[in-house]
């Protein structure tokens, strides 16, 4: 399986410096090799697995809980200004 890097980041319409090409073109090999691995296993014998787990699914109601509170989202968040989580930029104007 191939694919050609520079059309991908077309289509997302994604500018990439050579550095980030070899990074992703690296990353996307590796998940290619990963996917052609798991189409070569010859499962034509194999009893077909409706769930992985063989105990009932158990069910909780649904209650409203509380959520977490600012000062908890604070403390998990990497960066913080007034009541709002500061994340990278990855959308230009």
């Amino acid at each position: 399986m191939s694919f050609n890097i520079n059309h991908i980041a077309r289509l997302a319409h994604l500018e990439l410096k050579e550095e980030e090409r070899k990074k992703l073109t690296d990353s996307m090999d590796n998940i290619l090799h990963f996917v052609e691995t798991i189409a070569s296993i010859d499962v034509e014998n194999q009893e077909p697995i409706v769930r992985s787990i063989s105990a009932p699914l158990s069910m909780r109601k649904d209650i409203a809980q509380d959520g977490l509170t600012t000062k908890e989202i604070k403390r998990n968040a990497p960066e913080f200004d007034d009541n709002y989580i500061i994340v990278p930029q990855i959308i230009k104007k």
